[in-house]
C-alpha cells in the first residue's frame, strides 16, 4: 500500500465533516484525556518517547474499538495537539445528553453533540463506535 505524500492534516474541519468523523474524534479525545496525554502543563520540549509510545497505543486500541475508523494516525496525531492546547476546541459535555463531544469555542451558541443533532445513536447506524 503506498502512502499518501504531502503536508500532514491541519484543519478541524475534517473531524466536523460527518455524525461518524464527529463521534470518532470525541471517542478518540476521550482515550487522550484517560490515558493522561490531555491537560499536562505545556513543556518547553515536544513529547517524552513515554507520551509517544503511550499516544500509540491509544490509537492501536481505538483502532479495534473502531474497525472502520475514519482518523488516521496522523489526523489522530493533530487532534491530540489541538485538544492539548485547550484554546478553540476542547472536550466538553453535551448540555443535551452529557456525552463527551468536541466543542468549538468560537462558536457564538454552543451547540450539541453528533448524535443529539443527528437525532440520537439510534439513528446513526451501527458503524459508529
Amino acid at each position: 500500500m503506498r502512502r499518501r505524500r504531502g503536508k500532514s492534516p491541519r484543519q478541524m474541519s475534517f473531524f466536523r465533516r460527518s455524525p461518524e468523523h464527529e463521534l470518532q474524534a470525541a471517542t478518540l479525545g476521550s482515550m487522550l484525556s484517560c490515558c493522561g496525554l490531555l491537560g499536562r502543563p505545556r513543556a518547553v520540549h515536544g513529547p517524552t518517547i513515554e507520551e509517544v509510545a503511550r499516544f500509540c497505543d491509544v490509537y492501536e486500541t481505538f483502532v479495534s474499538l473502531c474497525p472502520i475508523a475514519v482518523i488516521t494516525l496522523e489526523h489522530a496525531w493533530y487532534l491530540l495537539h489541538v485538544l492539548a492546547q485547550e484554546d478553540e476546541f476542547v472536550l466538553a459535555r453535551c448540555p443535551d445528553c452529557q456525552a463527551v463531544w468536541i466543542r468549538d469555542m468560537l462558536d457564538v451558541l454552543p451547540d450539541n453533540c453528533a448524535a443529539c443533532r443527528a437525532g440520537g445513536p439510534t439513528r446513526l447506524g451501527s458503524a459508529d463506535c
